[in-house]
């Protein structure tokens, strides 16, 4: 008589326990891998962040410490608002504003308005917060001034941030990249001292990475991340 071969193998159940630890063991390497990501983006974000204010408080500090307090306007501009064009061209920016008058504990700037020297340059720098939708952008300006030191019966400051007719790449810059995004600017100034102090806050915020943007900011909703500094005039002399 022949003798039967008998076969042996894996049961339906061992094969289904085998799948199942299987399975455990995958979810548990793609939720480390997941959390690994999302932390290397934070880090990477939150430097690209600190990187890029760190660039804006220098812009700020350069043009406030080589200057006279006398020098300097500031305005707090409402809902300001900046559309762009071809090429990233800017094509009009607007808002309501007012000067800044610190007496008004709770008031803040918007806008720093600055001429170098009067008997160097005819040129006023602006530098302001404005929005594009839900993009915030810092904004350096650069229109020609030919009178006197900032003469209230001259100096219309709704001119320094108009495009119209300007030559953009020249007296227009976008100071912080398409990866950081402003979400307000805040500027105060301190003359309880002979010295004249200027606190500015410039809220950041990153807009790549995964999970979205809500793993980059507080429960509150207001951003993750601000740059404050002060910063006080030196009143040198530009020869």
């Amino acid at each position: 008589m022949q003798k039967i071969k008998k076969y042996e193998g894996f049961t339906i159940v061992e094969m289904l326990i085998v799948m199942i630890v299987l399975i455990i063991v995958f979810l548990a390497i793609g939720n480390v891998l997941n959390t690994m990501i999302k932390t290397s983006n934070t880090v990477s974000s939150r430097m690209l962040v600190r990187e890029e204010g760190e660039y804006l408080a220098e812009v700020f500090r350069k043009y406030i410490r080589n200057s006279s307090s006398d020098n300097f306007r500031l305005y707090h501009r409402s809902s300001p608002s900046i559309s762009f064009g071809e090429n990233y061209q800017v094509e009009s920016m607007s808002g309501d504003f007012v000067e800044y008058d610190e007496s008004e504990l709770d008031f803040y700037a918007t806008e720093i308005h600055f001429r170098p020297s009067v008997a160097v340059t005819d040129k006023i720098v602006c530098l302001g917060f404005f929005e594009d939708g839900d993009r915030g952008y810092i904004v350096r300006s650069v229109v020609r001034f030919p009178g006197s030191l900032f003469a209230s019966d001259e100096y219309e400051p709704n001119e320094c941030f108009n495009p119209s007719g300007q030559d953009f790449r020249k007296n227009f810059a976008v100071l912080n990249s398409n990866l950081v995004y402003i979400d307000g600017l805040r500027v105060t100034r301190d003359t309880t001292t002979t010295n004249v102090y200027y606190s500015i806050d410039v809220d950041m915020q990153p807009r790549w990475g995964v999970g979205g943007m809500s793993n980059y900011r507080s429960p509150d909703g207001s951003p993750t991340y601000r740059k404050s500094f002060v910063v006080q005039t030196r009143q040198l002399f530009h020869w």
